[in-house]
């Protein structure tokens, strides 16, 4: 039984490691996570293995406690060393989780003193284990304080969330060296942001370098307005990159056909891609009656208005001035 063992186990290891000598940990944690996942479900279940999750744990701490004796060992040679040593892993395990619990319990008692909160988490556990988790834990913590200036400032009266990528990983780290809590509050600073507010979606959509620092460097809701137009323009239709992209759908499109070029039929689906999103900013609870005014206005900077698009905006306008 066990020479079959041994034999089923080292068969089912990958081609890697055979053969292969144990020059540093790493490898022969690598042989013996493999050993344990090979070894039939009944000889788990005898020594407590049963844990898939913790598989890679148990190999290394076994790793470090018979790294000097399995040196330069071979493969089939650390397959023989494990399978006779199964009963000392979950051995090892348990004294590696009491010698780490105090520490741990060290830990948690500083952090939940420095947030001046109680903090729910397993302590009984090898530390990393605990790290990990605890990291989770205050991950859950970190806030978003927003920080709104010019034209973002006047144009809201509740600026919804903004998208930003932040590293919590990076923090929580930097707040377990330091323990300093103001960690936990990012401070977003939202200034004429490349993303722009879509008052039909209620969130910041992607933005257009080429709009942004090229065709309104200076104008911000001038910006702002033609970014909507090309988000609503791609966005919020389909017909019109079908009709762009595939001529089959385009010889359907009645409106398109009777246009001169491609250009021409933009110009009509950009007009009528304004009045919608001016009918969406007046609705708008998010924007301030300033902002929905400069952004309205904004349209008069656009290229190619027609006259439905400048009625319905200075309709719009005074309507708002006047509330």
């Amino acid at each position: 039984m066990y020479e079959y063992l041994v034999e089923r186990i080292y068969r089912n290891l990958p081609k890697v490691f055979k053969p292969v000598k144990v020059n540093n940990k790493q490898i022969l944690g690598e042989i013996v996570y493999n050993v344990l996942l090979h070894i039939p479900r009944e000889i788990k279940k005898k020594y407590g293995l049963t844990n898939y999750l913790m598989l890679f744990k148990y190999a290394e701490i076994f790793s470090d406690k018979h790294f000097n004796e399995l040196k330069g060992k071979d493969s089939i040679t650390v397959v023989k060393f494990v399978i006779n040593n199964l009963d000392k892993i979950r051995k090892y395990y348990n004294e590696k989780v009491n010698e780490d619990y105090k520490e741990n319990i060290k830990i948690l008692e500083e952090i939940e003193n420095v947030l001046n909160r109680k903090i729910e988490i397993n302590t009984y556990t090898v530390k990393d284990e605990f790290l990990y988790n605890l990291k989770i834990k205050l991950m859950e913590l970190v806030k978003y304080e927003y920080v709104v200036k010019n034209e973002m400032k006047e144009a809201f009266n509740k600026v919804p969330e903004f998208p930003v990528r932040v590293d919590k990983n990076k923090i929580i780290d930097m707040f377990l060296k330091t323990k300093d809590h103001s960690l936990l509050t990012v401070r977003i600073v939202i200034d004429k942001p490349f993303r722009t507010y879509c008052p039909i979606c209620k969130f910041f959509v992607n933005g257009s370098e080429y709009l942004y620092y090229k065709a309104f460097p200076d104008d911000y809701y001038a910006y702002w307005f033609a970014n909507l137009v090309k988000h609503y323009r791609h966005e919020h239709i389909k017909y019109y990159d079908l009709t762009w992209r595939y001529y089959c759908y385009a010889e359907k499109n009645k409106e398109y056909m009777k246009c001169k070029n491609h250009d021409e039929y933009k110009i009509i689906v950009n007009n009528r891609a304004k009045r919608q999103i001016i009918r969406a900013i007046v609705k708008d609870d998010n924007l301030s009656v300033t902002g929905k005014i400069n952004l309205i206005k904004a349209v008069f900077k656009l290229q190619h208005n027609d006259e439905k698009t400048i009625e319905l905006a200075n309709k719009m306008i005074k309507k708002l001035q006047k509330t």
